[in-house]
């Protein structure tokens, strides 16, 4: 006599960014406004210069980072900047959880430079 199926037991679901309530928790929206106040704090109104790019993106990179360290998610920051109009960029993602994930492309431009912001949260809960 073969033992009756037993159901696997159910995934708990992981609770959607916008609506968690704790004081480290960003909604996309204010990922991204607080990822344009970092670059305007860091290249204000200044020219491309390639002698200051390196530091700009590594000060960037640094605060986004600290942005997105979050329990339970494994995160990515990449951070590009580039002499106006000499960048254009496409993307399409279908790796993330609609609601749990965040993956946003943030960029900012000014008159003199363009800087994008890449940013990966997966959450592993």
């Amino acid at each position: 006599m073969s033992e009756p199926a037993t159901e696997p037991a159910p995934v708990a679901k992981a609770e959607p960014i916008v609506e968690q309530k704790t004081e480290n928790k960003y909604s996309e929206e204010s990922l991204r406004k607080s990822v344009d106040e970092i670059v305007e704090k860091t290249v204000g109104k200044c020219e491309y210069c390639s002698d200051k790019v390196e530091g700009w993106a590594e000060g960037i990179l640094s605060q986004v980072y600290k942005l997105t360290k979050r329990s339970g998610y494994k995160s990515a920051v990449l951070v590009e900047i580039f002499p106006l109009n000499a960048a254009y960029l496409k993307k399409m993602k279908h790796l993330s959880i609609p609601g749990t994930d965040v993956v946003s492309l943030i960029t900012k431009k000014t008159d003199k430079l363009i800087v994008m912001v890449f940013i990966v949260m997966m959450n592993y809960r």
